[in-house]
């Protein structure tokens, strides 16, 4: 295939999955990375087999989404489709997979192209920490792009709530069943995202997941310093949300039995900063975070 020629292959393929109203703005960002990468990777016979392998990969994805509903111009969910695609889906990305551990990557542009194809093979089969493992490695190769870190970020964040957390859809909570390994794994994804800061398209963002972690994390001040920086960036997207964010962050008034006794406990003199020191010494000990805490408003 000459270098004109898969560029147009891929090109099209892209265009088909962005017709799909399911395919977030964040995967097309993503994928047009790695079409570019691919672009710098040269005309070795190791770079065509990525370029097959992503081509498969926009096939499988577009497939996937057609299934869900506005995909494929329908707008209720064939549930017999969606779970035969899901079927397919899989045994697509199993098979893909073992075909990416064949190739011998020349490259270390090539390198990192095969860690992220590997990522979303895994992403596709609901295998977070693979996901995590493969992000880290495309960045250990040189992958150092803002997207990059959000996605690893963000893939933390979602290995944390399977692996360390219990999640009540109905009620919007999550109850953390490994406090210790969900607080480290929330830190990480933080260091993360900050990774990827510097993007004029993602700041705000990143800045939104970063507060959110924070406050997860009983860091108040962070998550309302977070927040009001994601609503600065992006004003239209984050100015609502990040307003409902921080008025749970004011501090509540405790119970009163009485009109008089509220009266008294919002006149209460300001508590000093050596005060302030010692009480967060004192609940540091006590918990490190809340042990059940609310989930992330939209997909941002």
């Amino acid at each position: 295939m000459g270098h004109g020629d898969w560029q147009e292959e891929l090109r099209e393929a892209l265009a088909r999955l962005e017709r799909c109203s399911s395919f977030t703005p964040f995967s097309r960002s993503f994928y047009h990375l790695m079409e570019e990468m691919l672009q710098d990777c040269g005309l070795t016979a190791s770079a065509d087999e990525l370029r097959r392998a992503f081509l498969v990969l926009l096939r499988i994805e577009t497939r996937r989404h057609l299934a869900l509903p506005g995909g494929g111009g329908e707008d209720a969910l064939d549930v017999l489709n969606f779970v035969r695609t899901t079927r397919q889906t899989q045994d697509h990305a199993r098979q893909l997979l073992r075909a990416l551990l064949k190739v011998s990557c020349v490259t270390s542009e090539e390198r990192v192209v095969h860690a992220l194809l590997r990522a979303e093979c895994y992403h596709l089969l609901g295998d977070t920490r693979a996901v995590v493992v493969s992000l880290k490695r495309a960045l250990a190769l040189g992958g150092d792009h803002p997207l990059v870190h959000f996605a690893l970020g963000y893939n933390l964040y979602c290995h944390a709530m399977r692996a360390y957390a219990r999640v009540d859809a109905e009620k919007k909570q999550a109850t953390a069943t490994d406090p210790v390994r969900f607080a480290r794994a929330c830190r990480q994804a933080i260091a993360a995202f900050r990774g990827g800061l510097g993007s004029p398209e993602l700041d705000a963002h990143i800045h939104w997941w970063i507060g959110y972690l924070s406050e997860i994390l009983a860091d108040k001040a962070a998550a309302r310093h977070e927040y009001r920086a994601a609503a600065r960036l992006a004003p239209e997207q984050f100015a609502e949300p990040v307003r409902e964010r921080l008025a749970r962050l004011i501090t509540r008034v405790p119970d009163a039995e009485s009109p008089r006794e509220e009266r008294r406990l919002t006149q209460l003199p300001p508590i000093s900063d050596g005060e302030l020191r010692e009480a967060r010494r004192l609940l540091a000990r006590l918990r490190g975070f809340p042990k059940v805490f609310e989930m992330p408003l939209g997909d941002k």
